[in-house]
């Protein structure tokens, strides 16, 4: 056997060629409310350890023994979606709805799993911020934000007829595909007079 036979086959070995894994909705519906988690399938074998492994997990996180509604006694969960994604061997779902325990708690996170091992990989949300230097962010907000939000302030301040709790820099940022959206927090002013914050 020559050297690129032993890399296909050590290829295939950590990589399954045959490996079809799909997201199924377990719909544990029960009225009006749109109740749905995930559930990995792969649709080649039953015995994808990884693919059972992230199963058991969700599971164990959504406090249910089955995927099947009809075998789950205790289901407490209402109003529950979920968004999922696979690619380059990592499983990703973000989901919201509300829990049931004492009191209702509404509960939203973000999931990713390694689908060759199973492991949940913890997500590390990095700030705006830290895409810069110091020097950097300064630029930034100077060039960017200062100049057409001190207008904006001083127009607010006039309407509402009030200093607004908050400064020039306290800003929430989104990324997103079209670029980078830079806006006031929201508890910059009374909500009484909540119409002249600057937007």
């Amino acid at each position: 056997m020559n050297k690129y036979g032993l890399i296909l086959i050590i290829l295939m070995i950590t990589f399954p060629v045959d490996a079809q894994v799909i997201v199924e909705k377990a719909n544990f519906a029960k009225g009006e409310f749109t109740v749905l988690i995930p559930k990995l399938v792969d649709q080649s074998t039953d015995q994808n350890e990884a693919v059972n492994k992230i199963n058991q997990y969700i599971l164990e996180y959504f406090d249910i023994e089955s995927f099947d509604p009809e075998q789950v006694e205790d289901f407490r969960w209402t109003e529950l979606d979920f968004e999922s994604d696979i690619k380059e061997n990592i499983f990703y779902f973000s989901f919201s709805g509300t829990y049931y325990s004492a009191y209702p708690n509404d509960v939203s996170e973000s999931m990713f799993f390694d689908l060759q091992t199973g492991e949940y990989l913890p997500y590390q949300s990095i700030s705006f911020q830290s895409l810069f230097s110091l020097d950097g962010y300064l630029d930034f907000l100077n060039q960017y934000w200062m100049e057409g939000i001190k207008a904006e302030f001083q127009q607010a301040i006039e309407c509402a007829e009030t200093e607004p709790y908050c400064s020039f820099y306290d800003i929430e940022f989104d990324i997103n595909a079209l670029g980078v959206t830079a806006n006031l927090q929201d508890d910059c002013y009374a909500r009484v007079v909540s119409a002249s914050k600057p937007r």
